[in-house]
């Protein structure tokens, strides 16, 4: 009973989500070092980016070397090149190493309290010679959204729709089943996804996930003290109630803040790490808005889901990966339309 509620449950999450290559990520043909908030299931990045919130206290950069190359000892190298009176110039923080054959990783670095604003520079080396050099900055927080309680953080009145446009990818492999679609020349299935606000019920807000105009999903979710969590999930006719909720955002948005999720028959495990405000990318540009990222391994299978939130409006988008062995089996995007 165990091994099929695990399952209910991870195909139930990744029916939520979706993707389409993300601008500045990187193809897989191609060598790159990216600084990130954390490293997904198969090392591309989560939030990609330059800037980093001083609150994160952590850094982590993803690494891949190019096609058919393979490195024993990768050796990061963390520079703080102008943190003001905090450190001299271009002191070194801290030096990492990874050892075993490798063509692909991460590094990172993490403090007990915020780094401080400045310039930052991460140097690697693969088998002791320089390979790439990666600069960044960590820079202030940015104001906090006043919300008067949890029922701010995302509209669930009934009737309440969001518009998503969504696209998976298969690797490794495996094979995509979305009858009605066709994939495109590179291999990625589209799809146009809504979730509504069905009802209100016991469980919470009733929601329904289509695809294409075609209910594949139902899910209930519940805005208390807590914050956001849900309760229920349905695909055709399989149920699962979650005991106890599963928080996906938390209340109050304190940050860094990290928790764990687990139900009581103690069959699978998540952890779960909130970061921001942060600039989050909108149809109307960038917005101040939240990064929740989820972890469940489950033996040499990782899942790994990237959500972005924006206060007062909902999910704006969802990256979910699947990878064995860290080499990617899926990978889906929902990006939330105007």
């Amino acid at each position: 009973m165990k091994t099929k509620y695990r399952t209910i449950v991870l195909v139930l999450v990744l029916v939520l989500a979706a993707l389409l290559w993300a601008p500045g990520v990187f193809a897989a043909d191609e060598s790159m070092l990216q600084i990130c908030l954390a490293a997904h299931a198969d090392y591309s990045p989560v939030y990609a980016t330059r800037s980093i919130p001083a609150s994160a206290q952590e850094v982590t950069a993803v690494f891949r070397f190019p096609p058919g190359e393979t490195h024993k000892k990768v050796t990061g190298k963390w520079i703080a090149v102008d943190v003001g009176t905090a450190a001299p110039p271009n002191h070194v923080m801290i030096t990492k190493t990874m050892e075993g054959e490798t063509k692909k990783g991460r590094l990172s670095i993490d403090l007990p309290r915020a780094l401080p604003v400045g310039k930052y520079r991460l140097e690697v080396e693969a088998d002791g010679k320089a390979w790439k050099s990666a600069e960044f900055t960590v820079v202030p927080d940015l104001p906090a959204p006043t919300l008067p309680g949890p029922e701010a953080l995302l509209p669930v009145k009934p009737g309440q729709t969001w518009s998503y446009d969504f696209a998976q990818q298969a690797g490794g492999g495996a094979k995509i089943n979305m009858p009605g679609v066709q994939p495109d020349a590179e291999g990625r299935y589209h799809a146009k996804v809504s979730i509504t606000v069905a009802g209100l019920d016991a469980a919470g807000q009733h929601l329904e996930l289509k695809r294409n105009g075609q209910l594949v999903f139902e899910e209930w979710w519940r805005l208390d003290q807590k914050g956001l969590s849900s309760t229920k999930r349905k695909a055709g006719d399989d149920v699962s109630v979650l005991d106890p909720p599963q928080v996906l955002l938390p209340w109050p948005l304190k940050v860094p803040k990290t928790w764990n999720y687990s139900p009581r028959d103690g069959s699978y495990r998540q952890t779960y790490t909130l970061w921001g405000p942060v600039p989050v990318k909108t149809s109307g540009g960038d917005k101040p808005g939240y990064v929740v990222f989820i972890e469940q391994p489950a033996g040499t299978m990782t899942l790994t889901v990237e959500r972005h939130f924006l206060p007062g409006v909902g999910l704006g988008r969802e990256i979910i990966v699947t990878a064995l062995d860290h080499e990617m089996v899926s990978r889906q995007e929902m990006v939330l339309k105007p």
